[in-house]
């Protein structure tokens, strides 16, 4: 007798159990995903029966979760803003705090306006802005061969983007950009020695999106310096910045001339700061 979607979803629970303490919901989504269904369905058909080619994808992928792989390196995929966005080895993972700084872009960018987004990763967020500002244009801007992959994948339905490969820390690379009204951009901000203290599953995660250098701060050094010359007045910075960062990023603007603002994300931590050009 074949083994059905419930049999299926508590045999995986228990392989996983010891491990973690979120083994039934990452059963639930093991399954769903081999299934191409959403949880909430997955639901509806536990009585039914599954293939083997199921059940060996859905082994497969507990085997690598127990490897220490994220669950969206093994799906392949996320979700950030409502979108999917294609993920994988090599390439940071989307947060949900990140959708902070996606919406402060919608809502300042001016109509039919130009944004660039630094350090671009998957392009998360850019895709989130062009979904939803379909008049405005932007750059995807990524220095690194994977993430910039996983960058022309999500953008490739969209026409007013162009993605690019942008070394941040390069003041030549700057030179070529075009005049902006918004930068925007999620760099590398865990300081060095921190790194290797981070928990093991971030540490999955590519460095080279991890490490902001000796105080977590290079790249907003050089994004602010060598970005200024690109925004007029009124052109905004917007960068995210992690969780005791927002006074020092703050300081780097308001000493470059920019008057600045802060934004809390969920948990009530200023977690985007605005720098904007007087």
């Amino acid at each position: 007798m074949r083994k059905t979607v419930n049999d299926l979803r508590k045999q995986l629970c228990e392989e996983m159990m010891p491990f973690t303490e979120e083994a039934a919901v990452l059963a639930d989504i093991i399954v769903a995903y081999s299934l191409c269904i959403d949880r909430s369905t997955l639901l509806t058909i536990t009585h039914i029966p599954v293939d083997d080619k199921t059940e060996a994808i859905c082994e497969n992928m507990v085997r690598e979760l127990l490897n220490g792989a994220p669950i969206q390196y093994v799906m392949g995929e996320c979700w950030f803003y409502g979108l999917p966005i294609k993920i994988g080895k090599g390439c940071f993972i989307p947060r949900m705090d990140t959708e902070i700084l996606a919406q402060k872009v919608m809502e300042l960018l001016p109509i039919e306006g130009r944004f660039a987004e630094v350090c671009s990763g998957s392009g998360c967020v850019s895709k989130a802005i062009m979904a939803n500002r379909s008049d405005a244009e932007g750059l995807a801007l990524e220095l690194y061969p994977k993430p910039l992959s996983y960058t022309e994948e999500n953008l490739k339905e969209f026409d007013r983007i162009e993605v690019r490969k942008f070394d941040a820390l390069d003041p030549d690379d700057y030179k070529q950009l075009p005049k902006l009204d918004i930068i925007v951009s999620n760099p590398p901000y865990i300081p060095t020695d921190d790194v290797d203290m981070l928990d093991s599953v971030v540490q999955c995660e590519p460095r080279t999106a991890l490490d902001g250098g000796e105080d977590g701060l290079t790249y907003y050094r050089a994004i602010i310096e060598y970005g200024d010359e690109l925004l007029g007045e009124g052109g905004r910075f917007l960068f995210e910045v992690g969780f005791d960062q927002a006074d020092d990023v703050k300081a780097l603007l308001e000493k470059k001339g920019y008057d600045t603002r802060c934004y809390k994300d969920l948990g009530g931590i200023d977690r985007v700061v605005e720098g904007i050009k007087c």
